[in-house]
């Protein structure tokens, strides 16, 4: 038999037997193989071995399925989709899990639009600024009212401060 399929494996009309004996290939390619068969004798045998096969499956007449063997059946199909539904969310799982951490990965050390720093010369804080901003001082500067911020006397003086003329309101 292993000699046989050898035999038929270099045969250029191997491809076309099941097709000729089915009765599927063209008449004109039908003709060229009924040419060939009775001068190949691969081709020849293997054609008698379809012939066979197919008169065991005609005669064949199969008993009728048992409903403990059908409900094993089901039951194993039922398996076999829930275990490839359940491989297809777990595959899923894992590609939507890649993405979101390579996702965040990339957000946390990605690039980073540039910022645009205005440096702008500081200017000392002058001795009204501060009595402004902050109430009576500890430290008061000369010719500063030791009274506080809210009387005529301090107001004065943080305009005569600011460049202003004394007693101007």
């Amino acid at each position: 038999m292993l000699l046989l399929r050898a035999a038929m494996s270099e045969c250029s009309y191997q491809s076309s037997l099941a097709s000729y004996y089915d009765g599927q290939m063209p008449p004109e390619t039908a003709r060229d193989l009924e040419r060939h068969v009775p001068t190949c004798a691969a081709c020849a045998a293997e054609l008698k071995a379809l012939s066979r096969i197919s008169r065991l499956l005609e005669t064949a007449r199969p008993e009728a399925i048992r409903p403990d063997e059908l409900a094993r059946v089901h039951q194993a199909v039922h398996e076999i989709d829930d275990r490839g539904v359940l491989r297809l969310v777990i595959g899923l799982s894992g590609i939507a899990a890649s993405i979101l951490i390579i996702s965040a990965a990339w957000l946390y050390d990605g690039p980073r639009p540039p910022v645009n720093v205005v440096v702008r010369p500081s200017v000392p804080e002058q001795a009204w600024e501060r009595m402004a901003s902050s109430g009576p001082m500890v430290d008061q500067p000369t010719g500063a009212p030791v009274t506080g911020t809210a009387i005529k006397d301090t107001t004065d003086w943080m305009i005569v401060g600011m460049g202003g003329e004394h007693g101007n309101r």
